[in-house]
């Protein structure tokens, strides 16, 4: 059974580059934030996945790390980036579950948006 639910989402993943892919997004350079210091193990699973988006959408993903207080400084930087969609981050379960106030600045979660993950 667990072989059919693998082949079930490995369809339902495929079909779902294809007509991204016609769309012609993404058309430059993706970039995927890290709220941690290069070789933790954010750092080295958002390497591997950008990898992957690169080879399958033929676009380059690059990683940038922005270490400091947590992830909640990068969460504040990409939360003031235009949403065009060519920023993304790859963040550890830890900064949805506790986000640390820092002041006047802190990033705001929707309570209801995490309420769907929990």
């Amino acid at each position: 059974m667990p072989v059919l639910h693998g082949i079930l989402a490995a369809i339902l993943l495929l079909t779902g580059v294809a007509p991204s892919a016609a769309l012609g997004y993404p058309n430059r350079p993706m970039r995927v934030v890290v709220g941690f210091p290069p070789g933790g193990p954010t750092d080295v699973i958002a390497r591997l996945v950008a990898q992957t988006l690169s080879d399958s959408l033929a676009q380059q993903f690059f990683v940038e790390n922005i270490g400091g207080a947590g992830g909640n400084t990068a969460a504040g930087q990409v939360a003031r980036v235009t949403p065009d969609g060519y920023t993304i981050m790859a963040i550890s379960t830890g900064l949805l579950g506790k986000p640390q106030p820092l002041g006047q600045g802190a990033v705001r979660f929707d309570q209801g948006f995490l309420c769907d993950f929990g």
